[in-house]
């Protein structure tokens, strides 16, 4: 499940004034003779979300391009972060010029033209919406092009292991359950699947029955979608037999405390933990042949003595 842009639920912010939608920076006005790309980053398409650095590049196929590449320190949504300045436009020849962004890491990158940024060009992307780059077909003197480059985390794998340990189970009979109810949650994280928010955290109860364990051992992935500095989760089993003793690397829940022990998931890494149950059964004890014959001489012992003393 890839996160959902935010700013399409925001499209009626189009409607307003460049400078408003760019938190008060002001877009280049092409000055004689040239004309401007400008670019802006998201991340996860919220407004101001956080990402690490990100490097842009623009090339121009008849004009020559101020900077050609550029670092983009601490984005900002919603701020224009780089205005690239196009020269020695021929003017009768088309000019494509085409944004794109290196690769970064835990992310997955997609384009949008024309979309919050102001662009004179209005029709004229190859592709409104790209998962490879923005791309103006013409861009000419005066013009003014927009570019939005949005990076989407990619969801990282939360593993917890569910297992049954259970000696002499031949002695348990019927009187025993491996059902569990256990309560998966995650937070600072942008999203869980599956999963739902409530009180700030995302969480997921995870049902499980006796028919869904494999030889003891059930397993459960979650993919987290963690914020730029990370996500934490942990996993806890509830209203667990006092018959059973249960050890967990999933974090617990300590009074006056709260959680302790959970779990860190960076972008671009996973975690896993398990919960292990150990159930014991005695059973009751028997004797051998040996031991029956022992019982009896006993038994057989008492009973002349009393039948002597007692007749």
């Amino acid at each position: 499940m890839k996160i959902k842009r935010v700013f399409f639920a925001f499209m009626a912010l189009l409607l307003l004034p460049v400078t408003a939608m760019a938190q008060g920076v002001t877009i280049p006005t092409p000055q004689p003779g040239t004309a401007v790309v400008v670019v802006s980053v998201f991340f996860n398409g919220s407004f101001g979300g956080m990402g690490p650095d990100t490097t842009l590049n623009l090339h121009c196929s008849a004009a020559s391009v101020a900077p050609t590449n550029v670092v983009v320190m601490d984005p900002q949504a919603f701020e224009y972060e780089q205005a690239f300045i196009l020269s020695q436009i021929p003017g009768n020849v088309d000019n494509v010029c085409t944004v794109t962004a290196a690769p970064v890491s835990g992310y997955s990158t997609d384009y949008q033209c024309n979309t919050l940024a102001y662009s004179g060009l209005d029709g004229d992307c190859e592709d409104t919406y790209s998962d490879d780059f923005c791309q103006f077909n013409n861009v000419q003197i005066g013009d003014q092009a927009g570019c939005v480059v949005n990076h989407d985390v990619d969801p990282v794998q939360f593993t917890v292991t569910k297992e049954w340990d259970i000696t002499n189970v031949e002695n348990g009979g019927n009187y025993y359950s491996t059902d569990a109810d256990i309560y998966i949650s995650c937070d600072d994280a942008l999203d869980m699947n599956p999963g739902s928010r409530k009180s700030g955290k995302y969480w997921y109860k995870w049902k499980l029955e006796d028919g869904d364990y494999t030889d003891g051992v059930a397993v459960t992935v979650v993919d987290v979608y963690p914020k730029y500095e990370g996500a934490t989760c942990w996993a806890f089993e509830k209203d667990v037999d006092s018959a059973v003793e249960m050890s967990s690397t999933c974090g617990e829940y300590v009074k006056n405390e709260g959680i302790v022990g959970e779990l860190d998931l960076e972008v671009g890494g996973g975690a896993s933990c398990t919960i292990t149950n150990t159930l014991f059964f005695e059973g009751i004890p028997t004797l051998n042949q040996y031991g029956m014959a022992i019982m009896a001489l006993l038994m057989l012992g008492v009973g002349f003595v009393g039948f002597r003393r007692f007749v």
